[in-house]
Parts: C-alpha cells; sequence; structure tokens
C-alpha cells in the first residue's frame, strides 16, 4: 500500500504532503457486510484478499478501504484512507469506523498513521 501511495503523491511534485491526524469516527452498530458489498460494488472498485483483511481500491476516488473479516483482532470496523488535496496540499485523510472495542479500534488506527509518517519521509528526501 505504501508503494501504490507514494508513487501517486509522487506524480502531485508541485504541491506538498501534509498527513491528517486518523479520526475515530464512533462506535456505532453498522452491517459491515452490507457496507462491504457496497463499496465493492462501486465502479472501478478493485478488491483484493490480505490477512484478516478486504481491501477495496477505488482509484477515481482515490480511496482504500479496509475491511476487517471476522478473524481480525478490530472486527467488525472498517478504516478508510483518501488522498485529498486542501489548499494546495496533498493530504491522506484517513477515517474509520467500529462497533469493536474502541482502544483496540484506535490502536489499529495508529498503526496507519505510522505509515503516513513513512509515506512522508519517503516524499522528502
Amino acid at each position: 500500500m505504501i508503494k501504490k501511495l507514494t508513487l501517486i503523491l509522487g506524480a502531485i511534485f508541485l504541491m506538498t504532503l501534509h498527513t491528517q491526524a486518523a479520526e475515530y469516527k464512533g462506535k456505532k452498530p453498522f452491517n459491515i457486510d452490507k457496507t462491504f458489498k457496497e463499496i465493492k460494488n462501486k465502479k472501478g472498485a478493485i478488491v483484493s484478499e490480505e490477512p484478516g483483511l478486504w481491501r477495496v481500491d477505488i482509484q477515481e476516488e482515490a480511496s482504500v478501504y479496509f475491511f476487517t473479516k471476522e478473524d481480525h483482532f478490530a472486527y467488525p470496523s472498517v478504516v478508510i484512507r483518501k488522498i485529498i488535496e486542501e489548499q494546495n496540499a496533498i493530504n491522506i485523510k484517513t477515517t474509520g469506523y467500529t462497533a469493536a472495542d474502541k482502544k483496540i479500534f484506535e490502536g489499529w488506527l495508529k498503526q496507519f498513521q505510522e505509515q503516513d509518517q513513512l509515506i512522508k519521509q519517503s516524499l522528502q528526501q
């Protein structure tokens, strides 16, 4: 994933990169299967399977969705990463939803923040 985002962000060389803090949208009941089905059926969606996750890339939205499987420690949850432009800068916005334990989910979000920092560092070199 880092390689893919680096390629996308690296192609936009006239703008600066900022990463936003991962945003916890709250613990709420939601049907992860229904949400996954809706997202994977979007135009241009590319679905791949990873350990404990389903990943859905949607290039037209510059978004990547990570849906937990039942064997994932943060199940049921989804994390959405989106490349956005704000104030002439490229940002990675990470948001997430869960019906699982908040502390466990926040730990998972922290992993995405660490990846954001690696992307930022690689683009500054």
